[in-house]
């Protein structure tokens, strides 16, 4: 396996990663539109370069809140807009921080603990810098279960 590289982030007091090739760009968190009914983790939506993009709050999303700034606000928020089946889509984080390479020795699986837990499926693996571990998220798995989400709310109507 070889090396990949991770934009890192901050969510409350910890720090994620997602995959560099999944992301499309950073920008600096704004003024949403929120939508009714719609699930906790949904933020709204921004209308990004005149396309309306879909914004989750990526800490809701994984289940915590409280540890982060207060909801509502932007000031420091980052969002990493990353595509989904050809859609673009926002993630609200606290901070954006860097980019790092990591090797395959680096990473390694969740503890079967975490991974077999609901919210532990949002995570792929454990990443190492230094003595600083990194939970790598899962895209896929958090962006199809939200897609999923909004299927149920909608067949609830």
């Amino acid at each position: 396996m070889e090396d990949e590289q991770f934009v890192i982030f901050d969510l409350g007091c910890e720090q994620y990663g997602v995959e560099i090739s999944q992301v499309r760009e950073i920008i600096r968190a704004k003024d949403m539109t929120r939508i009714p009914n719609a699930p906790d983790y949904v933020e709204g939506v921004i209308d990004l370069r005149g396309q309306v993009t879909t914004i989750i709050n990526l800490g809701r999303r994984l289940g915590f809140m409280g540890e982060g700034k207060e909801k509502g606000e932007k000031e420091g928020k980052r969002i990493i807009v990353v595509e989904y089946e050809g859609t673009p889509v926002g993630m609200l984080v606290d901070n954006v921080r860097d980019v790092k390479r990591l090797s395959s020795d680096a990473m390694e699986e969740l503890p079967l603990m975490i991974s077999k837990n609901l919210k532990g499926e949002f995570l792929r693996s454990v990443g190492k810098i230094g003595e600083k571990l990194i939970l790598i998220v899962d895209l896929n798995k958090i962006l199809s279960n939200c897609e999923r989400s909004s299927e149920v709310l909608k067949n609830k109507k």
